[in-house]
């Protein structure tokens, strides 16, 4: 188990020589997404996983989707990341869930 300073981080998990794995909730447009982000060793981004979302129907639940991951998976901890039109609440307090999980994971790099 795992607090940062944000508060939006629950948990960290390392994979040994490999990278970690970080765990994040934040308060999308109707309730709470949370998602795992997982980085590799060299400052990548390596997954994205939404674990619990229940948004608006077609809009929110845009970060679910396998579009939104893929357009942050392969992406370096120092690329800028982009917002989904139309889901601009959900999709920014994702953003900032991911903000944090990179910060925590260059803390512990």
């Amino acid at each position: 188990t795992f607090t940062d300073a944000s508060g939006l981080v629950d948990n960290v998990y390392e994979a040994t020589s490999s990278g970690m794995a970080v765990k994040v909730s934040v308060q999308g447009y109707k309730d709470v997404i949370t998602f795992l982000v997982g980085f590799d060793n060299n400052d990548k981004i390596v997954g994205f996983k939404v674990t619990s979302i229940n948004d608006t129907p077609g809009i929110g639940m845009k970060v679910g989707d396998p579009e939104f991951a893929n357009a942050i998976i392969g992406k370096t901890v120092s690329d800028q990341l982009d917002t989904i039109a139309g889901a601009t609440i959900s999709s920014s307090a994702a953003l900032r869930g991911i903000d944090a999980a990179i910060a925590v994971y260059q803390s512990l790099k």
